[in-house]
């Protein structure tokens, strides 16, 4: 019996979730990283560009007082700064501080190390479409606010 499209989407979408835990997991042996994986990941979305609290949030399809929250906490670390918005008097922009942008490139660096080895393991050709089927599935989810 053939498997449908949407038995093989629902696999997909957990192994997605198993594949989460255990890079937390990962992250959370390494003293370094531990705790830290949120904080390069607001990093990595600001390093380039400055984004709003309402941005992030929907970026991650978490509500916006989560982030405002982490945010908070960035700027009270000083790694990131709130600057003024053009487009919108009352959402301001989080932009990476000096500090941020250093401690991002260290984190970078240090997951870096940390999934050396896992290289070995993969092909890039394998890794390269397995991100871009998630980022697909990624914006195909944003668009049904049920789930």
């Amino acid at each position: 019996m053939a498997i449908s499209k949407e038995q093989k989407l629902l696999d997909l979408i957990r192994t997605v979730i198993f594949c989460h835990y255990r890079i937390l997991g990962l992250g959370n042996q390494l003293d370094a990283m531990s705790g830290e994986v949120p904080v390069w990941n607001i990093l990595k979305s600001i390093i380039n560009q400055p984004l709003t609290v309402p941005d992030l949030a929907k970026e991650r399809g978490v509500s916006r007082q989560y982030i405002q929250k982490f945010v908070n906490s960035l700027v009270a670390d000083g790694l990131v700064e709130k600057v003024h918005n053009e487009q919108h008097k009352r959402s301001y922009l989080i932009k990476a501080t000096n500090r941020g942008a250093d401690t991002f490139r260290q984190m970078n660096e240090d997951f870096l190390d940390a999934v050396t080895p896992l290289v070995k393991t993969l092909d890039k050709k394998e890794m390269e479409l397995a991100d871009n089927t998630l980022k697909q599935l990624t914006e195909s989810i944003a668009g049904f606010e049920s789930l």
